[in-house]
């Protein structure tokens, strides 16, 4: 999947499996890999208001988390004092753990959904010189 944004003209193209389609969007559009750079940014500065449109499959989705709380969490890192933040859809519970010591970087997420169950995806190793 390859998607390119056209600032100039407030355009998304996404080329999947080599079927482009495009689509209009408003600005400060992200992907759903940059959505979380842009989490850890506005953690960063106090925002709590965390709201993102995000360009998905054709359509322009509007992610919204909210700031659950603080929470320790033990983690092959160690113990790391993380905020807790989550998104509810109706198919699903996303959770996102964002470490303050590592600059709100999510690391641990869990989706829960009726068909799947639990999915958990915690980290395991950082290079903490690249976060410096």
């Amino acid at each position: 999947i390859e998607l390119t944004f056209n600032w100039h003209e407030n355009i998304v193209t996404n080329v999947i499996d080599g079927a482009p389609w495009k689509m209009k969007i408003p600005d400060g559009t992200v992907d759903k890999l940059l959505y979380q750079l842009a989490i850890m940014h506005d953690l960063a500065k106090g925002i709590t208001e965390l709201r993102y449109k995000v360009a998905d499959g054709g359509k322009l989705k509007l992610f919204r988390f909210d700031i659950i709380g603080e929470e320790t969490l033990s983690t092959p890192l160690g113990t790391v004092q993380t905020v807790k933040i989550q998104r509810s859809e109706s198919k699903r519970l996303t959770t996102i753990w964002c470490a303050k010591k590592y600059h709100y970087l999510p690391i641990q997420i869990e989706q829960k959904n009726q068909q799947r169950g639990l999915l958990r995806l915690t980290i395991e190793t950082l290079n903490s010189d690249s976060l410096n």
